[in-house]
């Protein structure tokens, strides 16, 4: 699991229970990459800090569903899409994974975007989905 993330404080607040007001800030600043939203404020601050705690010690543990194997042996197409700049995936490891339906055959990266494209940038984001939907749905992919 390490190999998929960049170490990075940031990172920490992921699978931390408690926040403080900084950390809210520090963890919502991070992920969607731009001045926190007051409503993205409010759910950070009333996300159920044991979720995230549980959370991360179940997949450090090994529990769930191995996420590699469902990316490299996916029977349907599937669209990897990353900001270039995301501060916690490392990047390079995705694009070392052997898929066996990754569309267009390779990882995406949205330049200049972080762990958020969707949210940070919709208008370079949703025409890359609207492009893979429609390549599923006529069977292009």
């Amino acid at each position: 699991m390490a190999e998929g993330f960049v170490p990075s404080p940031h990172l920490k607040l992921a699978s931390q229970q408690n926040f403080t007001a900084p950390d809210v800030e520090s963890s919502g600043k991070a992920v969607f990459s731009a001045t926190l939203a007051p409503f993205l404020r409010k759910a950070i601050e009333r996300a159920d800090g044991s979720a995230r705690k549980t959370m991360f010690e179940a997949v450090r543990s090994g529990a769930g569903t191995d996420q590699r194997c469902v990316v490299e042996n996916p029977p349907i197409p599937l669209a990897v899409a990353n900001g270039s700049e995301d501060p916690f995936i490392n990047l390079d490891y995705l694009d070392r994974l052997h898929y066996a339906h990754l569309w267009e055959k390779r990882c995406h990266q949205l330049p200049g975007l972080g762990h958020a494209p969707f949210w940070e940038a919709p208008e370079l984001f949703n025409p890359f989905l609207e492009r893979f939907l429609r390549d599923v749905s006529t069977g292009a992919a």
